[in-house]
């Protein structure tokens, strides 16, 4: 139980970098355009980059089940972490668009061009996270006695 407690927490450390850099943006922008209250900059950021907090550990167990000994192994690997982005990337933008429509007046969701503006960041930030997942649960079986 401690050691997920400390994994949940390192997670959500490790989503916050972002959340922070694009706060401090926020308050560090000198273009002279009327500014967005810090709020409204908080809240679409948080709902940007936590959702990665929640799923990472989903891709963790996945690449901690996963034993790839056959060819059609490692399809339904990669198969079930196309599924997995696939299915976050819908949600991620469900919930983006729930914010903004909560803190934009007047907002109409566009949603398949916002999944479409998604998918390419999304693709690039999953597959670092499951390769490195996968690399570090290959090593932990290859140190096992």
């Amino acid at each position: 139980m401690r050691s997920r407690l400390r994994y949940a927490a390192i997670t959500i450390l490790i989503t916050s970098v972002p959340v922070a850099l694009t706060v401090l943006s926020w308050s560090t922008d000198t273009t002279g355009e009327a500014s967005k209250p810090f709020w409204q900059v908080f809240a679409y950021s948080a709902a940007e980059w936590y959702p990665w907090a929640i799923v990472a550990p989903l891709i963790d167990r996945w690449a901690r089940r996963a034993h790839a000994r056959s060819r059609s192994d490692r399809l339904r690997l990669i198969a079930g972490h196309v599924g997995l982005a696939i299915a976050f990337t819908l949600v991620r933008r469900v919930v983006l668009n729930m914010v903004d429509a909560a803190i934009v007046p007047g907002f109409r969701a566009d949603f398949w061009r916002g999944l479409q503006r998604d998918l390419l960041p999304g693709t690039l930030l999953y597959t670092p996270i499951a390769t490195g997942f996968t690399v570090l649960e290959a090593r932990r079986r290859q140190t096992e006695v």
